[in-house]
């Protein structure tokens, strides 16, 4: 009898794992379907009421679909999509790796590399699996038998900043009404170093580079991120503490004499690098700037932000990588915020009062601006185009300036009688002029849910990265020679839909919408 093929095998190896409860994870790679938006589909054991189950996660482009089968159906499904939409297969289990390669060429055949595993690791969850894998990778440890995972997190709960801003209590867990709020933090890091690094404003560092080369940082519907994972906690957590690039061996270093110290700082040679800077939050991957120790600190600036925890957040990301501001109309929050930031070695950050309207920077690398009320959103991004932002990142919040100007178009007017209706028409309309006119101003956009509706209702934020020179160039000499582009007409197409006139962002990036 001749041995069973490379696909036979890899199957085989799936169903025996599934059987015996060593299946950590399922990833297929490398989708060549009809469906132009799939790009994973990532599988694991779980355990529901109604039994055990294979959860398949479909990540697209802008959202994640999970499908939770029984185990026959799923194992079914799974081979089938392997050998028709996939070109790569990996499978991790507790004692093994196997993964499972298609040539492009049709009738080609398949190959399989199976390789044991000696030391496994922590399963990273989904959202970071890699399409590939490095080859002789370890195999995470067997996935939870559940949906209740301990998560990796960006913010130390145990960082002093996080107390005196009264997220935290003092046995350093986040306080019952805070817990949200810490929440909203972990996930806007992760999002702001992964967006960061998009942006070309950041790169991992040289251990990681295969991982870059393997790996693709989008943005799903949820918030989440995939991410490059960890190397190991303790250089990502010193990667942060120093505040500044680090190599990973000078990470590991100065982890080695955090632990020493019993300390959340480094000691000796790495705690003088570090007083300066108080890092409780680093990122999911030691990150560098594109030419640590020659370039300029990142300009980073906040604009009406409040009491500041997302600013903490991100100077405590960057740390001297950064020079960050935050800019707050209420001068008692700026004179808290200052003292809180002086009082814990955030020398990298400060607080300006003024509104975003005033503001005037001259040059920015990063522009934020989390829920600024109507038009102060369109303000805070006007000024990032104008300073020449790399990459801006704004949650609109209080559509107010086109609801009046409102016209149902004929097959909605039955509809928006309901002022519910009309509200969020005026949200959709507002957000959608908002992206395209970024777009149209050169930059590429993604809009996306960032947090659970649970904590606020307005979680949708904006994402816009700007091409480096050359290609922003180029986009803006192709945008000239045809100044009625097909992307200017779609613009004036929706606004007139809708009866809009006049839009605060339009105005000020000097675009007629009729």
């Amino acid at each position: 009898m001749p041995p069973p093929d490379a696909s036979a095998r890899f199957f085989q190896l799936l169903r025996d794992s599934v059987r015996d409860g060593t299946l950590v994870k399922l990833t297929l790679g490398r989708h060549r379907g009809a469906d132009a938006t799939l790009r994973n589909i990532f599988a694991r054991p779980v355990a529901l009421k109604a039994g055990p189950r294979l959860s398949l996660v479909y990540r697209h482009d802008t959202r994640d679909i999970t499908k939770n089968l029984a185990r026959d159906e799923a194992l079914a499904l799974l081979e089938t999509l392997a050998a028709t939409e996939f070109l790569d297969a990996h499978l991790f289990t507790v004692t093994q790796t196997a993964r499972l390669s298609r040539p492009g060429t049709p009738g080609a055949p398949a190959r399989i590399r199976i390789e044991k595993t000696t030391a496994p690791e922590a399963a990273a969850p989904e959202t970071t699996a890699p399409e590939t894998t490095a080859p002789g990778a370890a195999a995470p440890a067997a996935a939870p038998q559940g949906h209740d995972r301990t998560r990796e997190r960006a913010a130390d709960m145990s960082a002093p900043w996080l107390r005196a801003l009264g997220i935290t209590n003092e046995r350093g867990r986040p306080r019952e009404a805070m817990a949200a709020k810490f929440r909203q933090i972990n996930r806007f890091t992760e999002l702001l170093s992964h967006l960061a690094v998009e942006a070309g404003l950041l790169t991992v560092g040289p251990d990681e580079k295969w991982k870059m080369n393997n790996e693709k940082w989008e943005i799903s519907a949820g918030g989440a991120a995939t991410a490059v994972a960890a190397t190991t906690a303790a250089a990502s957590v010193s990667a942060g503490v120093a505040g500044v690039a680090t190599t990973a061996a000078t990470a590991a270093t100065a982890a080695s004499a955090a632990a020493a110290t019993g300390s959340g700082t480094a000691g000796g040679a790495a705690g003088a690098a570090a007083s300066h800077h108080p890092a409780s939050i680093h990122p999911a991957s030691i990150l560098h700037s594109p030419s640590d120790g020659e370039a300029a600190p990142l300009r980073v600036a906040d604009m009406g932000c409040g009491k500041g925890y997302l600013t903490f957040a991100t100077a405590a990301l960057f740390g001297g990588r950064a020079r960050v501001e935050g800019i707050e109309a209420r001068a008692d929050l700026v004179g808290f915020c200052n003292r809180v930031a002086g009082e814990h070695g955030f020398a990298n950050l400060t607080f300006t009062q003024g509104t975003i309207a005033a503001a005037a920077p001259a040059q920015l690398d990063i522009l934020i601006a989390l829920h600024a009320c109507d038009t102060a959103t369109d303000d805070a991004i006007a000024k990032g185009v104008a300073a020449g932002a790399r990459l801006i990142v704004v949650s609109p919040c209080c559509h107010k300036e086109l609801r009046p100007q409102l016209v149902a178009p004929p097959l909605l007017a039955g509809a928006l009688r309901h002022g519910i209706f009309q509200e969020r028409q005026a949200e959709f309309v507002t957000d959608a002029l908002r992206a395209q006119l970024l777009e149209w101003s050169g930059y590429r956009v993604k809009v996306f849910e960032f947090i659970s509706t649970g904590h606020t209702a307005k979680n949708l934020m904006i994402a816009a990265v700007k091409p480096r020179a050359a290609e922003h160039r180029a986009a803006a000499a192709e945008r000239c020679a045809a100044a009625d582009d097909e992307l200017a007409r779609r613009i004036r197409a929706l606004a007139a839909a809708y009866g809009v006139r006049r839009q605060s962002l339009a105005a000020q990036l000097g675009f007629a919408l009729a």
